[in-house]
């Protein structure tokens, strides 16, 4: 294996033990924050590119290496597993060409190639080197590939005579030899003559290890365009049908590709629902009155009152006060009551009015009493129709006004209460 080669092996080797290093990194680190993880399904890509023939013919082209140039097109599909790493697959299709134009050398080739190729690919957008957030995000790849070739060459003419190269650079179709007087022919370019070698049956497949190196320009979540330089060492000498020494060939592919991304980014429930007791949960009772937190319908009750099956404070009497709370605890049935569970009594809301009163001064307007004789404007409070205001009929007025059951606004209740009193 010639110095070349021996390089290539040794930069796969460095490359695929700082994969797996950063590998062991990210699953310690994937353990530490597990809050939000990419969920991936794989990338597939399509891309055309040019390739450049490095082997024994064209290294003696006097001209220029743009006569190596052709085309060729990829295809490929990668998994990203986690943050760092990602497994590709690709076949790339295409032409390797070169040729050596000299008084005393005259060589060429063309072939087809198909190559399949397995590569590791680490990522520079991981959350360390770069944010995954990063427009612009770098990689390298290193693999193992399968070439298949087939070189052939132009070494004959239209009527299928053979081109004969002359000592001043021309081609003609007889040799110098024979006949110093034999005209020019044009050359067709038609590699149509499958190339051999007498002295070795060659295969016509190899191994390769494709190095490459490259960055991708994020268009949107799913989308994004590749732009990448990829240098393959193959394990054959003869791509071109011509083999110096131990020496191997190689080609470079520089490319350009437009990828779709199945990705998705969600929030991963196992690494929540990990953190979380779920029976310590269910069990929970924040105020300790003894009815668990989900189904108390009444939470924050104080430490050592007693409560009902649902949690709330008792309340003997039903006034709405709870028995702690309650300075009344044996109020009469529909009674109503202060903040404290007392029961409002007449003297407590005319010792309030009277209160009232006093404080705003206030005397009551186009109001006089009439016995017998009911204004018209408190006939919806008479709910017994005896022409006389009662205190429980204001107390209903009252009520029915908390409850929306009644037209009757403040000011209303005001003059209710004002003629009420007009009566005594």
């Amino acid at each position: 294996m010639n110095r070349l080669n021996r390089l290539s092996v040794f930069i796969v080797v460095c490359l695929l033990f700082v994969l797996s290093v950063a590998s062991a990194q990210q699953s310690t680190q994937q353990k530490e924050k597990e809050d939000e993880r990419v969920l991936h399904l794989p990338s597939v890509e399509l891309g055309t590119g040019l390739t450049s023939f490095n082997g024994d013919v064209g290294r003696n082209d006097p001209v220029t290496s743009l006569t190596k140039i052709r085309f060729a097109s990829s295809f490929g599909v990668e998994e990203r597993i986690g943050n760092y790493i990602g497994l590709s697959l690709n076949t790339l299709y295409g032409t390797l060409a070169a040729s050596d134009r000299t008084p005393s050398l005259n060589r060429n080739f063309e072939s087809s190639i198909s190559q399949t190729n397995l590569n590791l690919v680490f990522h520079f957008d991981n959350g360390k080197l770069l944010k995954k957030s990063s427009p612009i995000a770098p990689y390298v790849s290193a693999g193992f590939g399968f070439l298949k070739f087939d070189p052939y060459g132009y070494l004959k003419g239209p009527g299928g005579s053979n081109y004969y190269y002359w000592s001043d650079g021309g081609i003609h179709d007889a040799p110098q030899s024979v006949n110093p007087n034999a005209p020019l022919v044009p050359i067709d370019y038609n590699y149509k003559t499958r190339l051999t070698d007498s002295a070795n049956n060659y295969k016509r497949y190899t191994f390769a290890v494709p190095i490459c190196a490259g960055f991708r320009m994020k268009l949107s979540p799913s989308m994004h365009m590749d732009m990448s330089v990829a240098y393959y060492f193959t394990f054959s000498g003869y791509i071109d049908n011509y083999r110096t020494g131990n020496t191997y060939d190689s080609y470079l592919y520089a490319s350009v590709s437009l990828a779709y991304n199945f990705g998705w980014k969600a929030k991963e429930a196992g690494n929540y629902a990990s953190a979380v007791d779920f029976i310590a949960l269910e069990k929970l009772d924040s105020d300790s009155d003894g009815v668990k937190d989900d189904l108390d319908l009444c939470p924050g009750t104080p430490k050592g009152v007693a409560v009902d099956k649902n949690g709330c404070p008792l309340d003997d009497d039903k006034d709405g006060v709870p028995n702690y709370r309650d300075k009344e605890p044996n109020s009469m049935p529909g009674a109503i009551v202060d903040e404290n569970g007392v029961n409002i009594t007449e003297e407590m809301i005319a010792e309030v009015w009277q209160e009232y009163q006093s404080a705003v001064d206030r005397v009551p307007e186009n109001l006089e009493y009439i016995p017998g004789v009911l204004p018209d404007e408190f006939k919806y409070a008479d709910k017994n129709n005896d022409g006389y205001i009662s205190y429980e009929e204001i107390i209903t007025v009252i009520s029915d006004l908390f409850d929306n059951d009644t037209e009757a606004l403040a000011e209303k209740i005001n003059r209710l209460i004002d003629y009420y009193f007009l009566q005594k």
